[in-house]
């Protein structure tokens, strides 16, 4: 609205990045970013849900024919975690080049994906190359099923000199919430 009121309207994609806190009282809503293009991980997560053709979505959104536009979803739960070199976001040069052992095991377990990031592949063989490394997103039912898909495929995933991190508490207040239903 404000960029219209300017001359200069937006039209695309505006992604929301927000924080639900409660207080006692219910939640509140902060808003920690706005940002015009999905990033990492919110690609890997919300497209793959997408079952609408995205290539008329984004010539309907690029030439304002939004009216009629259904967006639908395939009702499935994703969680993805980040594999990370040791030491980021500070210094993981200690990581760079070392060896990443079953990532193909992993991503072929049901459910779920890998999306690289900084890997170097060289003779079929995969190499830390940057400071994330990659996305392994589960995909289930709900919460819970998707959680427990991508932590079990990151249980498989090693490296050379133990130098692949990730958090471990990604969605558990999610599946915790769903738990108590």
């Amino acid at each position: 609205m404000g960029m219209r009121q300017e001359g200069t309207p937006y039209t695309g994609i505006l992604y929301l990045g927000g924080i639900l806190i409660n207080h006692g009282n219910g939640p509140t809503l902060y808003v920690v970013e706005f940002n015009a293009r999905w990033g990492d991980p919110e690609a890997q997560v919300i497209v793959p849900a997408i079952t609408a053709d995205l290539y008329e979505v984004g010539m309907r959104i690029a030439t304002g024919q939004l009216s009629g536009l259904d967006i639908n979803t395939d009702g499935k739960s994703r969680v993805a975690v980040a594999g990370v070199a040791k030491g980021y976001p500070g210094n993981y040069k200690a990581a760079m080049g070392k060896q990443i052992f079953r990532l193909d095991e992993a991503e072929k377990m049901d459910g779920v994906s890998i999306y690289g990031a900084g890997i170097k592949i060289e003779s079929g063989r995969h190499y830390i190359n940057g400071g994330r490394i990659f996305y392994l997103v589960g995909e289930g039912r709900n919460i819970i099923e998707a959680r427990e898909k991508a932590y079990a495929a990151l249980s498989h995933i090693q490296s050379e000199d133990n130098m692949v991190d990730f958090r471990h508490d990604i969605g558990w207040r999610d599946a915790q919430r769903l738990a108590r239903k």
